[in-house]
């Protein structure tokens, strides 16, 4: 009895930590806005899904239909107001997590919508039924293009965790009338991020990044970066001379010798990558930036440009490396929100109302991946008991909280009913979430 006792009173301090949670992202919005974030917020992660009715189902108020919830989720989601609120209050709350050397990762996805009608104008949309400003978008996923949205998501994460958490995650659309190009969007929000962290991090970016207006914001605001270049930039080495940075690469001496294991088809792997470094600036600019090259890992030289300025020194050009390889993290980010919580399942057709849904639920990801860490690691053995994993247990650590604390919430509504909890296995609670 006294285990069953356990696991009511970690249930109670998870959903104290919620309430607690949301009194702290709540300054931002009204209090009806508020309460709704907060309920339809906590039936996405019982149902771990974002279909509104099947939330409405655990988290409505009582007396409340399943109708009214939805009548009033499409109220509040429709207010611009909200994403912006949302935002700003990830930014404020997140920003004092990010210290000198802290990694600030940022990517593009997708948020692919096979079955919604696309239009090629709003005019032919009319009054249809439909998701507003429908796009064509590459599914990451597949490789094909379908119906959809863009997703931008900026994590920060500490070099050698496996715990990012997030700082923006936006939704946009290249039909939508307020859209300003790719560039500018993602600049919009790389300004955000910059208004609210200073000079703190350091900005990683993979190929997408290789574009002169990201240098420029960069440069101009004195932040540190490492940015994978496609191969095609002229760079300017000493002496004034111009030349593209692939061929640089490939006639550069890389002296340094490193061994990496690799895992390929459940086999163990190992390579010998050579890395080497050369002092570089872009034309028109007089910014000392260093070109740090690895071979060894394909058939052309890994490019990296940074603002990060070194002695060339076999510590100084691994880690340079190492901040690049764990720009892989975002990638899990996005598998996760999507596997886990069926992101892609929204359905929701006011275009304000996708926007306002994906700015909001990133605070479920910082409630799992930072404000979960205060409650103690005793509640959060029971929430990883509760998930009752098979198995190996995952490198990224997110998915048997999601599902353990599906679980506490979701088992509440059943008490004082005897619950019993799962027989405790050693193996499950070696979890590196602490690390």
């Amino acid at each position: 009895m006294t285990q069953d006792l356990d696991w009511k009173k970690s249930a109670q301090v998870m959903n104290a930590a919620w309430d607690g949670f949301c009194v702290k992202i709540s300054h931002m919005f009204h209090k009806p806005e508020a309460e709704f974030i907060a309920r339809l917020l906590k039936g996405v992660m019982i149902q771990k899904d974002v279909i509104i009715s099947k939330c409405a189902k655990v988290c409505r108020k009582e007396g409340t239909s399943i109708a009214t919830f939805c009548n009033i989720a499409t109220k509040h989601l429709k207010k611009r107001t909200i994403e912006q609120n949302a935002h700003q209050t990830l930014l404020q709350m997140m920003a004092q997590t990010v210290h000198k050397d802290t990694l600030i990762i940022a990517d593009e996805s997708d948020l692919a919508k096979p079955y919604a009608h696309y239009f090629e104008t709003e005019e032919e949309r009319g009054n249809s039924r439909s998701m507003e400003y429908v796009d064509r978008i590459r599914d990451g996923s597949t490789g094909e293009i379908t119906n959809g949205y863009s997703l931008f998501l900026v994590t920060a994460c500490e070099l050698g965790k496996h715990e990012p958490r997030p700082l923006l995650l936006r939704a946009w659309s290249t039909k939508a009338d307020d859209y300003q190009g790719e560039t500018n969007e993602v600049l919009d929000g790389f300004r955000r991020v910059a208004d609210a962290l200073g000079d703190r991090g350091i900005y990683v970016y993979d190929r997408g990044g290789d574009r002169r207006a990201y240098f420029d914001f960069f440069i101009e605001r004195n932040l540190r970066f490492v940015i994978r270049l496609i191969g095609e930039r002229n760079l300017i080495i000493h002496g004034g001379k111009f030349i593209k940075s692939v061929i640089l690469a490939r006639s550069l001496e890389t002296p340094v010798k490193i061994n990496v294991d690799y895992e390929k088809k459940g086999k163990r792997y190992q390579k010998t990558l050579s890395l080497g470094h050369i002092p570089v600036r872009l034309p028109g600019s007089d910014k000392e930036l260093e070109l740090v090259v690895v071979k060894g890992l394909g058939m052309k030289p890994l490019m990296l440009l940074t603002s990060d300025l070194g002695d060339g020194l076999q510590d100084y050009l691994v880690r340079i490396l190492h901040t690049y390889m764990a720009r892989w993290r975002i990638e899990e980010c996005f598998r996760y929100i999507k596997e886990r919580y069926h992101l892609e399942n929204l359905r929701v057709l006011a275009y304000e109302s996708i926007k306002s849904f994906v700015a909001v639920f990133a605070f479920i990801f910082t409630f799992i991946s930072h404000e979960i860490k205060e409650i103690g690691e005793g509640v959060i053995k029971i929430i990883i008991l509760s998930a009752q994993h098979t198995g190996p247990l995952p490198s990224f650590s997110y998915y048997i909280l999601a599902d353990g604390i599906s679980e506490l919430f979701g088992c509440q509504r059943f008490w004082p009913c005897l619950y019993k909890p799962p027989k405790e296995n050693p193996a499950q609670t070696k979890f590196p979430f602490f690390t």
